[in-house]
């Protein structure tokens, strides 16, 4: 059994090209890359979809996700588990910075907004 892939394949000499024939090891790395990739893609979608879309309710759990430590530069995204009024259980990402300068912890009642600008904070007993 042969695997051949060639990318950028040109019949030109100078043209750099990568290669993988024979190599099983070869097959391993493209789905290590595969599987990282997708990691990235659906950490982006699910972070950027979180800081948009509004919700409330209140925080059972705060945690941090292994995908979210491979996938990301910085390794500071934690998930808040929300309880909302309808008694659903949500999991919302969220940066640690935005977490502590917003005084978030377990059992706090947060409120976020629509928007990419509003952020989620604590909902006071004031208000």
């Amino acid at each position: 059994m042969r695997f051949s892939l060639q990318i950028f394949s040109r019949a030109d000499s100078r043209s750099r090209r990568i290669r993988f024939s024979g190599n099983p090891l070869a097959i391993l790395l493209l789905i290590a890359f595969l599987v990282c990739l997708i990691l990235f893609v659906h950490s982006a979608v699910k972070f950027t979809w979180d800081h948009y879309s509004p919700y409330e309710g209140t925080v059972v759990e705060i945690k941090r996700s292994w995908t979210d430590q491979v996938a990301s530069e910085s390794g500071d995204v934690e998930h808040l588990i929300i309880r909302t009024p309808q008694g659903r259980l949500i999991d919302k990402s969220i940066s640690f910075q935005t977490r502590i300068t917003s005084n978030i912890r377990e059992g706090d009642y947060v409120v976020k907004k629509r928007g990419f600008r509003s952020h989620v904070r604590r909902r006071d007993d004031g208000t």
